[in-house]
C-alpha cells in the first residue's frame, strides 16, 4: 500500500506540493564513472515511484577540481526525457567525501535517506516524506537494468550479509547501502559532518543508531560492486579513530545520565591527526532501592511520586489531578525524595510531599516529559508518558525498557506505537479525566453574538491550528455571524491568519477567566495532528461544548458519535515538525480539511442540536470520565504489581 501523499510545509504548515524524490550523486570529473552511477540508480525503479518522473530531481555533487561536469551528456541514453530538466549541479572543489555529502544533503529537497551508490566517490538518494532514499556506499551499485538480491558483488558471485540485532549491538558497522534513514531526523542530528574525510556515513550512522528508532527489515534494499577505482578517501586512519572513540564517549554519556538530550544538538570537535581521546567509564548511576512489600498491602499502600506538578501546563495539571485523586482514595502519596523534580519550587499546597527523607523502598510512580524514570530508582516503577507520533524517540524508549517496571498510555493508539518502536516492558492504557469542579457546565447566552468555534492549548503545528484557520476561512463567508476564537499565547498572525473574525486570547489564563473563555464558544474544535490524550478536548466537553476532534489517538478514547463529531483524517509524515523543544517523526493524523468545513458549517446552521450534543457530553464526561476514575484503575493495577 502506497503511503501518504507527500507534502511539504509552508510558513505555517500549509501544505504545497513539492518533489517527492531527490537522487544525490558525488562525483569527482569522470564522466564514464557518474554515468554508471545515474544508471545503477535509474535500474532499481522502485526509486521513481511507479514512474513518476514530474516528482523526480538529481542533484549531482562535483567534488573535483576541473571543467564542470557535463550533467546531460552522462544522463545514459535510457533516461526518460522528463528527467534531463530536473538535475542541477552543487560544486564543493576537493573538500572531501564528509563535505561533499553534507552540500547534497542540504540541496536536496527529500527527508528520508537510503543506501546506494557511489560514482567515484559516493551517491545518495533522498526523498520527500514517505518514498525511500539513501546514502553513499564503499562502491557502485550495478548498472544492470533491474534490481536483485542485496549484497556485494565480486568477481561474478554476490555474498549478503545480513545485519541482525545481535550483529548490530555488538559491532553496530553497517554499510550505508543496508540503512534506511529519515533525512529530518538525520539533519536534526548535524547531518554529515563535513570536515571528515572517510568513514562520515558510519559515524552519521552511529549517533543515529543511539538517538532514534532502528527498524530492521528482511529485504534487500541495494546491491554494491566493489571497485578498485573509486576516490580514495584521505585519512582514513584519523577519521576512524575519531568516530570510535566520538561514539565511546557517547555511549558512557548516555550510561551515566548525561549526554545531548532530545531536541539538542550534540557537541562534538573537529577530529585531528593523532591518538583517539580516551573514553571515560561510566560512572555509577546508582542501585535500584528493593521493594519493602510491607509498604504496598494488607490495608497499607503508600507511593512513592515523582511528576510535573506546575499548574499551569498540561502535565502538571494531569499529575497534580491524578495525586490527588490518589490520596482520596486513602493512598498515601509521598515525593521519592524531599528535593522538588526538576529543580523547581515546592508547589503550592503540596509541601507535605515533600516532608521527610527519601521514600525509593516504595512502588514509585513516574510522569514527566523529562522522560528520565532510571532516576527515581525504585525496584517497582510505573511509569506513565506518551507520544503524539508513532515514532517514539528511541531514548525514550529505553529509559523505559531500563528502569520501569509497568508502563502505562494515555490511548490504544500508543499501546501500539510504543510496542512497535520497541517497549519490552508490560504496557496498559491509563487514561485522563476531568476535574469537574474546574471545568463545570456553563449556561450560554447566545442571543445577539456571532455562533463562536473555538480551541485553546499549545497552538503549535501539532495542533492543526492550520487547517482550522484554512477551513474557517474557506467556509465562511466576510457576512456570515461567525467567528474564531483561538486561545493561545502566539498571536493571529501566527497562523497566517489577518481576518478580524479570527480572535485570539493571549497568555495563560485560569479560573474564572478560562471559563470566561470558554462561555463565549458554542463549538470546540482540536483538528490534532497528535495527542497523547487530548485533554483540552474533554475539559470543553464537561463545560458543554460538542467537539469536533481528529478521530485518532487520545481524541478517539473519548469521542462518542451520541455527542461529538469524529473528523477524518489520513496518516502523514510529521517530518520533523517542531512541538516546544521536541520534532516528531514518523506518522502523524492529517485532519481532512474538507471534512471540517463540513462538520462546522453543520454546527452553525443546527445550533440547536450542538448545544443537545455538548450537554449529553457534559454528562457523559461527569459520568464516566473523572479523575477518580483514573486513581481507582492505578490503585488496582499497582496492587497487581505489589503481588508480582
Amino acid at each position: 500500500m502506497r503511503g501518504p501523499r507527500p507534502v511539504e510545509k509552508g510558513d505555517y504548515g500549509l501544505e504545497k506540493q513539492g518533489p517527492t524524490l531527490s537522487v544525490v550523486v558525488c562525483a569527482r570529473g569522470e564522466r564514464g564513472a557518474l554515468e554508471k552511477s545515474l544508471r545503477s540508480v535509474l535500474s532499481q525503479g522502485w526509486l521513481l515511484d511507479g514512474g513518476r518522473a514530474s516528482s523526480f530531481e538529481a542533484i549531482v555533487v562535483d567534488d573535483g577540481d576541473g571543467p564542470p561536469l557535463d550533467l546531460a551528456g552522462a544522463l545514459p541514453g535510457e533516461a526518460p526525457a522528463s528527467l534531463r530538466d530536473r538535475v542541477r549541479a552543487v560544486r564543493t572543489r576537493y573538500r572531501g567525501m564528509g563535505a561533499a555529502r553534507s552540500e547534497g544533503f542540504d540541496a536536496a529537497l527529500g527527508t528520508t535517506s537510503r543506501g546506494a551508490t557511489r560514482a567515484t566517490s559516493g551517491a545518495r538518494i533522498t526523498s520527500r516524506p514517505s518514498s525511500a532514499a539513501c546514502s553513499s556506499v564503499p562502491g557502485w551499485t550495478s548498472p544492470t537494468a533491474t534490481p536483485s538480491p542485496g549484497g556485494v558483488r565480486r568477481g561474478g558471485a554476490v555474498s549478503s550479509a545480513p545485519f541482525d540485532p545481535d550483529r548490530l549491538a555488538e559491532e553496530n558497522y553497517i554499510r550505508a547501502s543496508a540503512a534506511v534513514f529519515r533525512t529530518d531526523a538525520a539533519h536534526a542530528l548535524g547531518g554529515f559532518y563535513p570536515w571528515l574525510q572517510a568513514h562520515e556515513d558510519w559515524d552519521l550512522w552511529l549517533r543515529m543508531s543511539r538517538r532514534c528508532l532502528l527498524r530492521h527489515v528482511p529485504v534487500a534494499v541495494a546491491k554494491v560492486r566493489a571497485c578498485a577505482r573509486h576516490v580514495p578517501a584521505g585519512h582514513r586512519r584519523r577519521d576512524l579513530e575519531w568516530v570510535t572513540a566520538a561514539h565511546g564517549r557517547r555511549l558512557a554519556l548516555a550510561a551515566s545520565g548525561g549526554g545531548a538530550r532530545r531536541g539538542e544538538r550534540e557537541s562534538v570537535g573537529v577530529p585531528v591527526a593523532g591518538p583517539p581521546t580516551p573514553v571515560p567509564p561510566a560512572p555509577d548511576a546508582g542501585e535500584r532501592v528493593p521493594f519493602d512489600p510491607e509498604s504496598w498491602g494488607d490495608g497499607r499502600r503508600e507511593l512513592a511520586w515523582h511528576s510535573v506538578l506546575r499548574a499551569d501546563e498540561g502535565y502538571g495539571t494531569a499529575g497534580r489531578s491524578l495525586l490527588l485523586a490518589l490520596e482520596r482514595r486513602g493512598v498515601d502519596v509521598a515525593a521519592v525524595s524531599a528535593v522538588p523534580p526538576d529543580g523547581n519550587a515546592v508547589p503550592r499546597g503540596l509541601e507535605r510531599l515533600f516532608e521527610g527523607g527519601e521514600r525509593r523502598e516504595r512502588i514509585g510512580f513516574y510522569y514527566s516529559y523529562k522522560m528520565r524514570p532510571s532516576t527515581v530508582r525504585c525496584e517497582k516503577l510505573a511509569t506513565l508518558s506518551m507520544w503524539e507520533s508513532t515514532l517514539v524517540p528511541r531514548d525514550h524508549v529505553e529509559e523505559i525498557n531500563r528502569a520501569s517496571s509497568l508502563h502505562f498510555v494515555p490511548c490504544r493508539q500508543n499501546v501500539e506505537s510504543f510496542r512497535a518502536c520497541g517497549v519490552r516492558v508490560p504496557i496498559k492504557v491509563l487514561h485522563h479525566g476531568v476535574d469537574t469542579g474546574r471545568f463545570p457546565y456553563l449556561e450560554r447566552d447566545r442571543e445577539g453574538r456571532p455562533y463562536t468555534f473555538g480551541t485553546f492549548g499549545d497552538l503549535s503545528p501539532r495542533k492543526g491550528i492550520d487547517v482550522l484557520v484554512r477551513a474557517f476561512l474557506d467556509e465562511f463567508g466576510p457576512h456570515e455571524p461567525v467567528r474564531l476564537l483561538l486561545k493561545s499565547t502566539a498571536k493571529a498572525s501566527a497562523y497566517g491568519a489577518e481576518d478580524p473574525r479570527v480572535e485570539t486570547v493571549g497568555g495563560y489564563l485560569e479560573g474564572e477567566a478560562l471559563l470566561e473563555t470558554l462561555r463565549e464558544m458554542d463549538a470546540f474544535v482540536l483538528p490534532s495532528r497528535g495527542e497523547g490524550f487530548g485533554l483540552c478536548g474533554i475539559e470543553a466537553m464537561s463545560t458543554g461544548l460538542p467537539l469536533i476532534a481528529t478521530n485518532w489517538s487520545g481524541p478517539s478514547e473519548y469521542l462518542d458519535p451520541a455527542d461529538g463529531f469524529g473528523l477524518r483524517y489520513g496518516l502523514a509524515d510529521a517530518g520533523g515538525a517542531p512541538s516546544g523543544n521536541v520534532r516528531y517523526h514518523g506518522l502523524w493524523a492529517e485532519p481532512d480539511r474538507e471534512h471540517l468545513r463540513a462538520l462546522m458549517r453543520h454546527l452553525y446552521e443546527h445550533p440547536e442540536e450542538g448545544e443537545a450534543k455538548g450537554r449529553a457530553a457534559a454528562d457523559r464526561v461527569r459520568r464516566d470520565w473523572t479523575w477518580d476514575r483514573v486513581a481507582a484503575q492505578l490503585v488496582g493495577d499497582l496492587d497487581e504489581l505489589a503481588r508480582e
